[in-house]
């Protein structure tokens, strides 16, 4: 797969004073059936992907705050071709907008048959990611997060693609991790002691929401300015074999849109602590509710004290359990 960030350097460095009308445009090793896909940009600096099409495809266009998506002729060697253009109109998210190509370069790679539909279906589910990219992320969101991604590389040490199909938190699931009927569910503390943790869902913790076992992973943080960014956790794992565009997809879904330059707190994982959860473990279940008054408790959460819980997994199983979470 072509590299997109090298690829709008090249083009920028062969930028020149242009009027209003014009691109700089280069050719990339991407190949559709009506020709090469190219990255330029045009005299507002303003960065475009460019997807060739047949001259009969129908006009498109469709904007949103950050991208537009249009349809235009250029005259290339002398021959009229026709792409479909998607542009990025805000600077601040160009990096984002990166990925947003890179999203419908592997759609048109299975698919090449209409860019036009790719680049159309792409913009419609990023286009919340480009909202969301303006705002901040709360502190306790920033929190939960830091521990399932600490989790999840953790479980994908082996198998990162299986690691990342079995992360359920994004899509806001009763436990974080889901895999052939092993569940996992992950709590990442701040307090000051690690003691204390809070449960959203009083299936969280009963046993006989997972049909082979649950376990409780505990990532005791704390906010440390120091400490690795989002951007850098997630580039960590990218690094360690995590598909790329789909990692960034979930982790939107959390509510962070990766190197969007949006505002997060930073926190140092302080340790990580693992129990398997039976029916002894500390915690309500949907059964303590008498029957005839669970319909009228329609939302539940409680702080759960770790000190009534039994001893942890020691931390050399721990890493054993956890490393062979996924092998069935």
């Amino acid at each position: 797969m072509i590299d997109l960030a090298q690829e709008f350097v090249y083009v920028q460095n062969d930028l020149v004073e242009l009027d209003e009308t014009k691109l700089i445009s280069r050719l990339t090793d991407f190949h559709l059936p009506a020709g090469a896909f190219r990255v330029a940009v045009d005299s507002e600096h303003h960065k475009h992907a460019l997807f060739p099409v047949g001259l009969a495809v129908p006009e498109i266009e469709e904007k949103t705050a950050a991208v537009s998506c249009r349809t235009r002729e250029l005259v290339l060697d002398g021959r009229t071709m026709r792409f479909v253009d998607l542009e990025c109109t805000d600077s601040s998210l160009e990096l984002v907008f990166e990925h947003l190509v890179a999203d419908v370069i592997e759609r048109v790679d299975v698919d090449p048959s209409n860019p036009g539909r790719s680049c159309l279906e792409a913009l419609t589910e990023w286009r919340e990611l480009m909202r969301v990219a303006k705002g901040s992320l709360p502190r306790e969101t920033t929190l939960g997060l830091i521990g399932e991604l600490q989790a999840l590389g953790i479980l994908g040490t082996k198998d990162p693609e299986n690691a990342l199909m079995s992360w359920s938190g994004p899509s806001r699931s009763t436990h974080d991790f889901v895999h052939v009927g092993r569940h996992l569910e992950v709590k990442a503390t701040a307090t000051v002691d690690g003691q204390t943790i809070r449960v959203s869902n009083v299936d969280q913790l009963d046993p006989e929401t997972s049909p082979e076992a649950l376990h409780l992973l505990v990532v005791h943080c704390a906010l440390d300015p120091v400490a690795p960014d989002l951007d850098q956790r997630i580039r960590e794992l990218i690094a360690q074999g995590f598909p790329k565009t789909r990692l960034i997809k979930a982790v939107a879904d959390y509510g962070y849109v990766f190197e969007s330059g949006q505002d997060a707190p930073r926190f140092a994982v302080r340790s990580l602590r693992l129990w398997e959860v039976d029916h002894d473990f500390p915690g309500l279940r949907a059964t303590d509710i008498p029957l005839s008054r669970r319909p009228a408790v329609t939302r539940l959460s409680y702080d759960l004290s770790l000190a009534a819980a039994p001893e942890p997994i020691v931390d050399e199983v721990m890493l054993g359990v956890l490393g062979g979470w996924l092998d069935t």
